[in-house]
């Protein structure tokens, strides 16, 4: 996961990776730049203010196409935007000139392209819950958090732990979410804070109908470690690694 791509606010527009075929970067070609519109009541209040020229605020909306020729996907994107102008003199010309600061706040990005790496063993219903997470991202954080909570349910499902067990009792019973956590880190130990971390949020955005923006974005980022272990066994290879440098005490292998 690239963090510099995600996150609640932007000087300017990244460089987003296709949607379609995650080699292209998105990028605004001829034509096709971002818009900037200043509704009439902003420009009205700021008249009022004296702050005409120097400030503005309002929508953005523009089109994205992938760098990639063949592909050329294209994604709307659209949000809000503030901007701040500053006039400044330069010595060596002797002129004014004025230079402009924007904040762009992204609302939508469609199609969404893919925040994480996604293992090709993942189900597809694991999978389908990350995506769907993705596609709430910018639009409403607790409901991405909700989905994440999901995600892992069917993380859990894919690994074939059960879904019920003991009960206080000692009768069988249907297990909630941190249950079946608890038996995982039975069988994988090493990501139950991990999992517990992405339960908890999510169970934030399900009952208080919303979340952090920049927890749920630590989130994705969550996810995307324990899959490369569970999934891809990568921390399993690297132990595995380790343990055969030690042997040779740091000799080549033969």
């Amino acid at each position: 996961m690239d963090k510099r791509l995600w996150k609640r606010t932007y000087k300017a527009i990244p460089r987003f990776p296709c949607p379609r075929c995650g080699e292209g970067r998105l990028v605004q070609k001829k034509g096709y730049e971002i818009k900037q519109y200043e509704p009439n009541w902003v420009t009205n209040e700021l008249d009022d203010a004296g702050l005409r020229g120097e400030m503005s605020s309002g929508r953005f909306a523009g089109l994205l196409r992938c760098d990639v020729s063949p592909c050329d996907e294209t994604v709307a994107v659209c949000g809000d935007y503030t901007s701040k102008s500053e006039a400044y003199f330069h010595q060596l010309s002797g002129e004014w000139d004025v230079e402009t600061e924007s904040e762009y706040t992204i609302t939508r990005l469609t199609p969404m392209p893919q925040m994480i790496t996604i293992p090709e063993k993942l189900s597809g219903e694991c999978r389908d819950q990350i995506d769907g997470a993705c596609e709430l991202y910018f639009v409403n954080s607790g409901a991405c958090a909700n989905k994440l909570r999901v995600a892992v349910e069917r993380l859990l499902d894919h690994l074939s732990v059960p879904t019920k067990g003991p009960g206080n009792k000692g009768q069988t019973v249907e297990w909630k979410l941190f249950h079946r956590i608890d038996e995982l880190d039975k069988i994988k130990p090493g990501h139950k804070d991990t999992l517990d971390a992405l339960r908890h949020v999510g169970n934030v955005g399900s009952h208080e109908g919303d979340a952090d923006f920049d927890t749920v974005t630590k989130c994705f980022e969550l996810l995307e470690l324990a899959l490369e272990d569970l999934i891809e066994g990568k921390r399993a290879e690297l132990i595995a690694t380790a343990k055969g440098i030690v042997a040779r005490k740091g000799k080549p292998v033969p």
